[in-house]
């Protein structure tokens, strides 16, 4: 989380404090490779509106703490599309997503393609729009098709 909330404090009330990165990113960073970390996933968690920050700086950060910190890792950020992170997160993380969550409907499965177009020339190798996590199997994903897990797994690499 690049500002001074979690996601936890800011949509669920978790009681705590000061367990955000910002200011914090070199620790962090250091800290996950100690700890082997391959993968982080950044979410924003309304930092533009809970300490004033903008994402590419705020995304920036992280990414040079976690190479100054001499471990690789898969950087993924979350800012929900807000931003239009296709336009500038390439070369700041590996991928990026490119609207809010998806819920498990196949409603949300369908919006969520349909927002995709348009967006493939921004991805490339080592970056990558990120549509969600697919949610084969929850839900009403099941209700009325075959096999949703075929459909799904057939039109996500797509996106």
């Amino acid at each position: 989380m690049p500002g001074s909330l979690t996601c936890g404090q800011q949509y669920d009330d978790y009681q705590a404090s000061g367990i955000g990165s910002l200011g914090f990113e070199t620790t962090d960073a250091q800290t996950f490779a100690e700890w082997g970390v391959d993968h982080l996933k950044y979410d924003w968690c309304r930092a533009h509106l809970n300490d004033g920050l903008e994402p590419g700086p705020a995304f920036r950060r992280m990414r040079e703490a976690l190479r100054a910190a001499g471990r690789p890792v898969v950087y993924s950020i979350s800012e929900y599309g807000l931003f239009k992170p296709w336009q500038w997160a390439p070369g700041v993380a590996n991928l990026w997503r490119t609207m809010d969550d998806l819920v498990p409907t196949w409603e949300s499965v369908l919006s969520t393609l349909d927002q995709q177009v348009g967006l493939d020339g921004y991805s490339r190798p080592g970056a990558w729009n990120d549509p969600d996590m697919l949610r084969i199997g929850n839900g009403t994903l099941t209700e009325g098709m075959p096999s949703p897990g075929a459909v799904g797994r057939s039109t996500w690499p797509s996106a």
